[in-house]
């Protein structure tokens, strides 16, 4: 399997891009109307991940086998 350099870049760009238009205007909306404030944001958010990013489609679950 050949994957092209830098294909990994353009395809986080994109899907950052995605996030940003589509994701975050929601997200941030709910944060509004909740009153929701930065500190608490950060101390009460979700806990980081303990598994790295996943890479393959068999590690995101969404294998079409």
């Amino acid at each position: 399997m050949f994957v092209s350099s830098g294909a990994r870049n353009a395809l986080m760009k994109d899907e950052r891009q995605r996030f940003l238009e589509e994701e975050w205007p929601k997200v941030y909306a709910t944060i509004q109307r909740l009153g929701c404030r930065l500190p608490n944001l950060l101390r009460n958010g979700a806990a980081a991940p303990t598994a790295p990013y996943p890479t393959t489609p068999e590690d995101r679950g969404d294998d079409k086998r």
